[in-house]
This record gives C-alpha cells, sequence and structure tokens, in this order.
C-alpha cells in the first residue's frame, strides 16, 4: 500500500477502468491501489472491497498492508516515446552518445525548480507550444517550467497541473521541488552561429596548420633577421 498519497476514489468500476482514469488524470498519478477487503479507512472514510484509488506516490515505505489490505497496481512508461521505432535498426551506432538530446534546443526534463525568475505563466497549452513561446520571448528565457500538481503559489497564484511558466534562469540552486513540483526544460543553443556550414567537406585537410596565417600572401612574423639581401 501507499502512505498518504491519495488523489481521488472510485466505486463500482473494474480494475482496466481505474487504470484509464489514472492515466487521463497526467504525469501525477503513479498507480492505483484495489481494496481487497470492506473496511473503515482513517482518510478515505468506508471502503468496499473492489473500491479503487489513484495514488501519487509508487512507494509503499511505511505502510502497513496488514491494515489497509490493498493490491497496488505501479504505472510505468508515464511519459512513453511518442513515436516508437518500429523495428531495430540493422546497423546500430557502436559507440551511441552517452546523454544524447531529443532537440537541438533543449535539455531533456529534470525534476527541479528556477526560484525567483518567472516570465510569464501559460495555462492549457503543451510542453512543444510554451517551448515555442519561450524561444519566440527571445535570449531572454533560459527554460520553462510545467507544473505536475495542483497548488497554491506563492508568487503565481493558484497554479493547475500542466501550467507552463517562462524562466529567465536555469539555476536551480536554494529552490525546493518538494513544495513547488515542476518538470524543468533547460534552453540551450540560445545564440547559435548565424551561418552554420550546412554540410562538412567530403575532404578534410590531413594535416592542419597549427598556427593558421590569416593572410594567404604573408606568413606570421618570426623573431629572426636577414643578413646582407636589404633592397
Amino acid at each position: 500500500c501507499i502512505l498518504g498519497h491519495n488523489i481521488k476514489k472510485y466505486s463500482n468500476i473494474d480494475v482496466d477502468l481505474c487504470k484509464e482514469h489514472c492515466m487521463d488524470y497526467g504525469s501525477a498519478c503513479k498507480g492505483i491501489e484495489i481494496f481487497t477487503e470492506t473496511l473503515s479507512h482513517k482518510k478515505l472514510g468506508f471502503v468496499v472491497e473492489g473500491d479503487c484509488v489513484l495514488t501519487s506516490s509508487s512507494d509503499p515505505t511505511g505502510c502497513d498492508n496488514e491494515i489497509y489490505k490493498v493490491e497496488f497496481h505501479e504505472r510505468i512508461n508515464i511519459n512513453p516515446t511518442a513515436n516508437p521505432t518500429v523495428s531495430p535498426t540493422l546497423n546500430p551506432t557502436v559507440n551511441p552518445t552517452v546523454n544524447p538530446t531529443t532537440n537541438p534546443n533543449w535539455l531533456p526534463s529534470q525534476s527541479v525548480c528556477i526560484l525567483g525568475h518567472n516570465i510569464k505563466k501559460y495555462s492549457n497549452i503543451d510542453v512543444d507550444l510554451c517551448k515555442e513561446h519561450c524561444m519566440d520571448y527571445g535570449s531572454a528565457c533560459k527554460g520553462i517550467e510545467i507544473f505536475t500538481e495542483t497548488l497554491s503559489h506563492k508568487k503565481l497564484g493558484f497554479v493547475v497541473e500542466g501550467d507552463c511558466v517562462l524562466t529567465s534562469s536555469s539555476d536551480p540552486t536554494g529552490c525546493d521541488n518538494e513544495i513547488y513540483k515542476v518538470e524543468f526544460h533547460e534552453r540551450i543553443n540560445i545564440n547559435p552561429t548565424a551561418n552554420p556550414t550546412v554540410s562538412p567537406t567530403l575532404n578534410p585537410t590531413v594535416n592542419p596548420t597549427v598556427n593558421p596565417t590569416t593572410n594567404p600572401n604573408w606568413l606570421p612574423s618570426q623573431s629572426v633577421c636577414i643578413l646582407g639581401h636589404n633592397i
């Protein structure tokens, strides 16, 4: 059983439908508890065998299931790949990147928050659109925070799960994410090369000059002199 992380209770529904409710709730729902006996629950009141409870945690630490008599179903793949590979490649990369980015302008999300650098809050938009708003804002926008729970925020007021906030910093120092419950997406490549090379040369120089000249007609100066050849 899971202690103290109840989201919502459902009665008279089967396990599969309860799982659907959990998935519809979003990433904050980590699993479901199914009561195997009828009993009086300290927080939920009277519960009947078969009742289902959505939970915001999957950690059973401290919960005595001899008291609560539940079967816990843990949710996995909460944020699955949107477009999974249909079949594996026949020639996989020999040395893949250890920490690949999925977007050249954004790092993978982190469970950290940014304190006191809010630019603007958006509601009822998805993560990709929020990222677009950040990029449209310009170089001052360093990332976005996505709230994973509905709560009262000290400066933003009442925020709903899924609300998005543009931030002017990417430094999480001093911010307790146990309070704010956000996923931070850090923006990178904020000032990319204006005219990047379209494609690399097919015939690179084998032994490039260590100290190349900046003028094609002259070598760099040297501390030497020439004897008897004055013009």
